[in-house]
């Protein structure tokens, strides 16, 4: 830059302070109108659903009463179920209750299991438990024949040939 740029320069940096010192604020003719809310009426400004009252101090009372009651009895209805859990799931429970997970194993609420056709049965599926005689073939399991009223290995009555 020449030197006269930055005198020029700095000339007006020195200037423009002064310039906007010396600019006048026009005065207006007529005063402009202010309007003065007393606080009552902002209160009547908020919508209709935030002013209206939503319950008095007794109806809150007694609905918290309400609520803990319905907490009691929901807390009860829990620990039953928690007990009907437990005896349908401990060994030895008074619940415990049988099923067929297969054709040939038995298994209980409390996890124990009973492989029937190790001993050549097949599970019944109204008790859940193995079946320990038979009366046609079904009942045993497979692999095995009916032979007056036991399961037999099937292998017993193959033709040697």
């Amino acid at each position: 830059m020449s030197r006269n740029s930055i005198l020029a320069l700095l000339a007006l940096l020195m200037v423009t302070p002064a310039l906007a010192q010396d600019v006048q604020v026009r005065k207006l003719d007529r005063a402009l109108p202010v309007k003065i809310v007393p606080q009552v009426q902002e209160l009547q400004a908020v919508p209709n659903d935030f002013a209206e009252k939503i319950m008095t101090i007794e109806e809150a009372k007694a609905q918290i009463a309400k609520l803990r009651a319905e907490r009691r009895e929901l807390n009860a209805k829990l620990a039953e179920a928690a007990n009907t859990i437990q005896q349908m799931t401990v060994k030895g429970g008074s619940l415990v209750h049988a099923y067929c997970a297969s054709d040939e194993i038995s298994r209980n609420t409390a996890g124990a299991e009973e492989n029937c056709g190790a001993a050549g049965y097949a599970c019944a599926e109204v008790s859940g438990l193995c079946k320990n005689s038979c009366t046609i073939g079904p009942d045993c399991a497979a692999g095995f024949t009916c032979d007056v009223g036991k399961c037999v290995n099937s292998n017993k009555y193959a033709d040697p040939s």
